[in-house]
């Protein structure tokens, strides 16, 4: 423990700095201590009287006493022990559980650290046996006194059966926080619970059977009391009869706790934060880093106001320039003392970058805020005119930055496995342009540029389907066209030697002549035939043309 009581004076320091980086926490009291289990688990600190010396408090100085608390806090106090009406046991420091039955230690507060209990030695008389009084108490935050925002507890640290009981004093009123009764045992104060809301209350057991524990609160008191009282049934085994007690010191904690499930950026970057509304005075811190999905302040403890304090819990984000919080989707969720604080309480449903909530005494409050990024993504379909999905299209995407990704059906970038429909995700605000580079095999390819634009309105964009034609089959060639033959030349007869007489040969009847005026007719009709197929042919490429 860090500090000692040293002669009349106790120090019991506790030094939790209040976090101020990731994943930041409030350290193990060692003045004082949590357990885990029962209400208000979380924001009860059981204080460590292992330094309580019975001698010393009996005197008429008592034992000073000083705690250092969270945040700043420190509490004084000076501890007495007296006598009752009946006489006096004495008490010593002790461990939770004080014995196996008892329920706080076994069912609720377990693992409290130290010795949180003062626990009566044997002995065989009964009645009421000494009262313990905290008087004196005094609160300072940062050396200026406080007189609220905190409260004591006041607890049974054995189990009060037949003719057992306590008696709780304070300056303040005091309510009840547990009746811890685990399964089997009868409720603590069976015979009688009186007094509750005043500021004094008295709890007496009943029945041989074990007992649950009455755990109890009082705000902001000077000073406090627990008085014992043993068996003094006259056929009752008295000498097994003790009795204990606890004291405990409540104020409030806080919490927030960033998760990251996306980023927009990978330099954006989160800072999260609790503040006191009114005076903006800080209490908590945790930043991100790297590549860090999440970062917590931990728990922070702080004094409320009587009718409780505003805590405001905020996000911020922080990256290179052009980082915003537009980029992401925020949902807020918080929970009081473990359970949920309904969203009409959160600003905007909790969308919004801050959160404010009244925190009283006994509150840990603990909100989470989650950032997914608002990134694009884009869907379409590649189908024939029968709407069938066509396989083996290629794409080119070009971003706002002019940067193009080929998309490749079922391949490159496609998120979607089924065939002929693409799917893109993790696209950063601007405009787009998705232009078809390949058309599925036996199809045409599509000449279109789709475009459209990624912002804080629009980010999941469908094109639905995009039809290709099939591709025209190619038109067949004309074969070349046969010029008309041309008659052969006619056989030119020998020449008849000088002085001879020229022959005239004989035409056979129904032939034409084959001389001059029969060669020059059928040649001009060859002539023009030949023109005529040429022409024809010419005809024929220019319509094909």
């Amino acid at each position: 423990m860090t500090g000692g009581i040293l002669a009349a004076f106790a120090t019991l320091s506790i030094g939790l700095a209040v976090p101020a980086s990731v994943q930041a926490a409030e350290p193990q009291p060692q003045g004082c201590g949590y357990g885990t289990g029962g209400p208000l688990a979380e924001t009860i600190c059981w204080l460590d009287m292992a330094q309580f010396d019975s001698a010393q408090a009996q005197t008429p100085q008592g034992q000073a006493m000083s705690v250092d608390l969270p945040g700043g806090v420190t509490m004084s106090f000076t501890a007495r022990l007296a006598a009752g009406a009946d006489g006096l046991r004495p008490l010593a420091p002790a461990a939770l559980p004080t014995w196996s039955g008892t329920p706080i230690g076994n069912s609720a507060y377990v693992g409290t650290p130290g010795k949180p209990a003062l626990y009566q030695v044997p002995g065989r008389n009964g009645g009421w046996l000494g009262e313990v009084t905290l008087d004196n108490i005094s609160v300072s935050r940062n050396g200026v006194p406080q007189t609220a925002g905190y409260a004591f507890v006041m607890a049974d640290a054995e189990s009060s059966n037949k003719f057992e009981g306590l008696r709780f004093t304070s300056t303040s009123p005091i309510a009840q926080i547990a009746n811890i009764t685990p399964a089997g045992y009868q409720p603590a104060c069976g015979a009688k619970l009186s007094g509750l809301g005043t500021n004094q209350v008295t709890c007496m057991g009943q029945g041989v059977r074990n007992a649950g524990d009455i755990v109890t609160s009082t705000e902001s008191p000077t000073r406090v009391s627990i008085a014992l009282h043993n068996d003094n049934d006259p056929v009752g085994n008295v000498n097994t009869t003790r009795q204990g007690m606890a004291f405990g010191v409540m104020f409030s904690k806080v919490q927030v706790t960033k998760v990251v499930e996306s980023r927009y950026d990978s330099t954006d970057q989160f800072t999260v934060s609790t503040t006191e509304a009114s005076t903006g005075a800080a209490i908590g811190r945790a930043t991100t880093t790297g590549t860090e999905t999440g970062a917590t302040t931990g728990e922070s403890t702080i004094l409320t106001q009587v009718d409780g304090t505003n805590v405001t819990f905020a996000e911020k984000i922080s990256g290179d320039t052009g980082a915003t919080l537009d980029h992401y989707r925020s949902q807020w969720a918080c929970t009081r003392n473990g359970n949920a604080v309904p969203a009409d309480q959160l600003a905007e449903g909790g969308t919004a970058a801050t959160v404010t909530l009244s925190v009283s005494v006994g509150d840990f409050v603990a909100c989470t805020v989650t950032n997914t990024a608002k990134l694009g993504s884009v869907t379409w379909n590649k189908v024939d005119r029968d709407s069938q999905r066509l396989a083996g299209s290629e794409w080119a995407l070009t971003s706002p930055d002019g940067t193009v990704t080929t998309i490749v059906d079922n391949g490159a970038v496609d998120e979607n496995p089924a065939v002929g429909e693409l799917s893109v995700s993790g696209l950063p605000w601007g405009q787009y342009r998705l232009e078809e580079t390949r058309a599925p095999e036996g199809f045409e390819r599509m000449t279109d540029v789709l475009t459209w634009n990624v912002d804080g309105e629009h980010q999941a964009v469908a094109l639905g389907d995009i039809v290709n034609l099939p591709s025209q089959p190619p038109v067949p060639s004309d074969p070349p066209s046969t010029p008309p033959a041309v008659p052969p030349t006619p056989t030119v007869p020998p020449t008849t030697p000088p002085g001879s007489p020229t022959p005239t040969p004989s035409t056979p009847p129904g032939l034409a002549s084959t001389g001059a005026e029969g060669v020059l007719p059928m040649v001009l009709v060859g002539g023009i035939a030949l023109l005529a197929g040429i022409g024809l042919t010419i005809r024929r490429r220019a319509q094909r043309g």
